[in-house]
């Protein structure tokens, strides 16, 4: 299974290299892990789906960014990637780091400029991290609206968070869910087990609803999974927080909910 080039290609000339993105994640996952591509696919369209919502609070450009942070953020997850020993691999002539933990230590440096060198220890998670640095390095991006959606994915900083401009913030958020969406509808599909719906969580059981802050704290509940590292903690709590903010009714759990109660619910 290959990306179409269309999913990323536009009428309008863009400075992001996308047919160089496409053409590397065709070439890492084409052949040995469909499945990626699928849900880098399907997050691409979820988190294009989810911004419509916002109206015009994203310019053309920053959906362009939005669009390469969602097919770029899970560049380095493969999990054919760990079957080798090998510091790097040379996969149908793209070199590719394969030890994520030695390859963020040795570019600690370029995490700096971002404020993030020294969370790789953290529910960050290191592949993305990872997919940042070999972004940055391999292909020269420096865009933090397309950075930071990819760096958070998986858990952002709350201390960096907050001082990032609405706008990233956003596109953070966005791909976060997103992220969530797709890999909780590929999970379904499979009929394996699950917490929770999450589309219909977010969108409604007739498809036109959309409950955004309920959809991240649950993306956020779901990727903290039982860890108790206390910046995923942090970070799940101040979801919960911006839906209590919406309902207060909420605020009468006593405290942010966890994925085990998600699945008492259930």
């Amino acid at each position: 299974m290959s990306i179409s080039q269309n999913l990323l290609s536009s009428d309008n000339n863009s400075e992001l290299d996308f047919d160089r993105l496409v053409d590397t994640l065709n070439r890492l996952y084409g052949d040995r892990d469909p499945v990626r591509i699928e849900h880098l696919e399907l997050t691409a369209s979820f988190s294009e789906r989810l911004s419509g919502h916002f109206g015009d609070v994203l310019d053309q450009a920053d959906r362009y960014k939005l669009r390469y942070a969602s097919m770029g953020h899970d560049l380095l997850k493969g999990k054919f990637l760990s079957d080798s020993s090998q510091a790097e691999v040379t996969l149908n002539n793209v070199v590719v780091p394969v030890d994520l933990n030695r390859y963020v230590r040795l570019n600690l440096p370029t995490l700096e400029p971002f404020q993030l060198d020294d969370y790789f220890n953290t529910d960050i998670q290191l592949h993305a991290l990872a997919a940042g640095i070999y972004l940055i390095m391999e292909f020269g991006i420096t865009d933090t609206r397309i950075l930071y959606p990819i760096f958070f994915h998986s858990c952002p900083i709350l201390s960096v968070y907050e001082q990032l401009d609405d706008t990233t913030r956003l596109m953070v958020d966005l791909v976060t869910l997103a992220d969530k969406l797709s890999s909780n509808h590929i999970k379904r599909k499979q009929s394996r087990p699950v917490p929770l719906n999450l589309e219909l969580s977010v969108f409604g059981e007739s498809n036109n609803e959309f409950n955004f802050t309920q959809g991240l704290l649950l993306a956020r509940l779901l990727g903290q999974g039982r860890s108790t590292e206390k910046h995923s903690r942090e970070m799940s709590e101040h979801y919960y927080q911006r839906l209590v903010s919406l309902n207060p009714f909420l605020g009468k759990l006593g405290g942010c909910p966890t994925i085990d109660m998600l699945r008492e619910v259930k």
